[in-house]
Parts: structure tokens; sequence; C-alpha cells
């Protein structure tokens, strides 16, 4: 993949844009220009997820993109996220006592959402308390992280579906309104996916547990596709 730098000069200050992928940047010299246009691109094809690296190029080079993109196909499991939680929460007993949490997974329910939605969410006993969850395909890659920081998990999962139809699909989940591709959409409002989740004590501590492993992605290959920023 090419990409090229056009820089013109605007008052007292070099403007440089990238027309490939529409990111500009500036600077007092057209080196400075250019240089700091190099690291708008360096972080943009860093954090940016699939769909948005998709949307800015043309289909040949998104290709090109992907395959030399590393661990792009490397997607979280749920397991690796919650041993990854596990990992995070050892290193800051270890080197930050004051910042330690604590954290229990929670015991899910067997198979996909759409078989056992009218039980408690995300599992027994859990519904009421604080935490981060993980909304997965039926091959446990994950799709989405999100949080509930006021003893709230069951409401806030549900907020990502909201009621069933008439037929037993989630048609107004505002997930499935923003999915980045309709093979997504399908998971979500069908409810074949998983639903996993940790509750985190204290409450305090949720945000920074569902940014660390949000960053851990986008360091990783990308964010979940679902996720559309950190945090």
């Amino acid at each position: 993949m090419k990409l090229t730098a056009v820089i013109n000069k605007e008052e007292d200050m070099y403007v440089a844009l990238c027309p490939e992928l529409d990111i500009a940047s500036q600077g007092y010299t057209p080196e400075e220009a250019k240089e700091n246009l190099k690291e708008a691109i360096n972080l943009f094809l860093e954090y940016a997820s699939f769909q948005e690296i998709k949307d800015k190029l043309p289909s040949n080079d998104t290709q090109k993109t992907l395959l030399n993109w590393p661990n792009w196909d490397a997607s979280m499991k749920i397991n690796e996220a919650f041993n990854e939680l596990s990992q995070f929460q050892r290193n800051l007993e270890q080197y930050i006592p004051k910042m330690a949490f604590k954290f229990e997974r929670v015991k899910r329910w067997s198979g996909p959402f759409k078989d056992w939605y009218r039980k408690e969410v995300p599992g027994e006993r859990a519904s009421k308390e604080s935490g981060v969850y993980f909304i997965a395909d039926m091959e446990e890659n994950i799709l989405y992280i999100g949080k509930a920081g006021a003893n709230n998990l069951g409401a806030e999962i549900w907020s990502k579906f909201n009621a069933v139809d008439e037929y037993g699909y989630f048609t107004k989940s505002p997930l499935a309104k923003w999915a980045p591709e309709d093979k997504y959409r399908k998971m979500i409002i069908s409810g074949d996916i998983l639903i996993a989740a940790a509750i985190i004590k204290p409450k305090e501590f949720v945000s920074l547990v569902e940014v660390y492993l949000q960053t851990y992605c986008a360091r990783n290959g990308g964010l979940p596709a679902l996720n559309k920023r950190i945090g």
C-alpha cells in the first residue's frame, strides 16, 4: 500500500494531507508537517477498527493492509480475556498494592443467549453486581467489551439488546444497529452469541478494568468489532 503526502502552506503553518486516508497534520516546516503526518497515520492504523480502515481505503488496498497487519486475526477469546484480567490483577497487587482489586468470574449459562435470555443475566446472583462483560460469537471471539459500574450488570447487558419481538428476535438491539457488518448484526438479532462477565470489587475499578482490556485488544490486533472506541 502506497500513501502520499500533499503539503501546502497555509498562513504561518504547513499542512500535510494524506488523501488516501483523509488524515492531515501540520508543522512549522514542510519536514515537520510530514513527520507529524506520519505519526498521525501510524496512530490511526494502530488503533482503528477493521471497518474504519476499510471505509478509508479502496478495497484492493484494504486487503493489502490486512495481510500486513500484525496479529489481525488473533481476536481475543473469552478465556484469554479472563487470563489477562487475572494477570493485570496480580501485577497491581505486586507493584501498586493501593490499586489492587478483586474479581470473580461469573458462572455463565451454557449455550447461546437466545436459549437462556429469560434467566438471570449474566448468571445467577450476578445481575445486581458491578463488573465487566463480554459479548462473543459462538467460537468465543469477543465482539464487545462493556462495563457496569452501578450494581447493574444485568440491566447494562440488557440495554444492548432490549426486549425480543414477537418472533423471539432482538430486532430493537442498539448493538445490532451500530454493528459494522451484516454478519455481526445477524448474530445479535438472532441471539446467536455468548455472554460472559466478571464481578469487580470495589466497583470503582470497573472503568479501569474495561479500559485496560480494550487497550490490550487495541495493541494486539484491534478493538473488538462492536466497540467503537476505548472507554
